[in-house]
């Protein structure tokens, strides 16, 4: 008896996790991404950079955001597309999202020819 209930219990307790798995709802990028964001940390050229403390985006929509990343607060109209953020904007044409959680929020972009990295808490 024994012997039966072993391997129709690892079964079921199989079955079970992998259909939960499946029901498990993921929050698209376009919902996760709404919200301010304050910067961690920046790096410029892959050093890290104190020039943009202070800097934020605050995702008002999945279209569009407010950052004072060029200096005063602008907003900014931007298509979220395979985690890029394109930015019809003359110094900034695109963030690449490189991670994106609840809290966190990983982007390159580049501005002036230098390769700004960005990380963002909420």
């Amino acid at each position: 008896m024994y012997r039966l209930v072993s391997p129709i219990l690892i079964f079921m307790v199989s079955a079970i996790t992998l259909f939960s798995g499946c029901m498990t709802e993921q929050i698209p990028d376009e919902e996760r991404i709404q919200g301010l964001w304050k910067l961690h940390q920046a790096t410029r050229n892959d050093k890290i950079t104190n020039s943009l403390d202070g800097m934020f985006i605050d995702f008002t929509s999945a279209s569009s955001f407010d950052s004072n990343i060029l200096g005063d607060t602008s907003s900014f109209v931007v298509k979220l597309s395979n985690r890029n953020l394109q930015i019809d904007h003359e110094l900034i044409q695109k963030f690449e999202i490189i991670d994106l959680s609840d809290t966190l929020l990983k982007m390159n972009t580049e501005i002036n020819g230098d390769q700004i990295s960005l990380i963002f808490n909420r």
